[in-house]
């Protein structure tokens, strides 16, 4: 097979900088400890919760009670429920209504508060 024609760079290739963290960035990350404090308390370890058909049951985020865009209250950031990603993706599928109900009535499962 004949190669190209195309001189290869003999020069490593250049990383780009990541950007920093950004203020909401940094409010997460507080607001990440208090979810996984609170759930620590309460599991032992941090497994999903959800336990949907086909769950991975282990940890990988958390599920907050309402979509990016419509936390717009502070208590939309900790009221949370640890999850998978498959079991996340599942809940994100059941609408901005069915996944508030379905974070709380975990969150009452287990005896933990939430807000109204």
């Amino acid at each position: 097979m004949k190669r190209s024609p195309m001189k290869r760079s003999t020069k490593p290739l250049r990383r780009t900088r990541m950007n920093a963290v950004g203020k909401v960035g940094k409010k997460w990350q507080i607001d990440r400890e208090v979810c996984r404090a609170e759930w620590l308390n309460v599991l032992g370890e941090l497994r999903c919760v959800l336990q949907y058909e086909g769950c991975w049951r282990r940890y990988e985020g958390f599920a907050h009670s309402a979509k990016r865009p419509n936390r717009t209250r502070p208590e939309h950031d900790v009221e949370t429920a640890p999850g998978c990603n498959f079991c996340h993706e599942k809940l994100e599928r059941m609408g901005i209504e069915g996944m508030a109900a379905e974070v709380r009535r975990i969150r009452v499962e287990y005896g933990l508060p939430i807000w109204e």
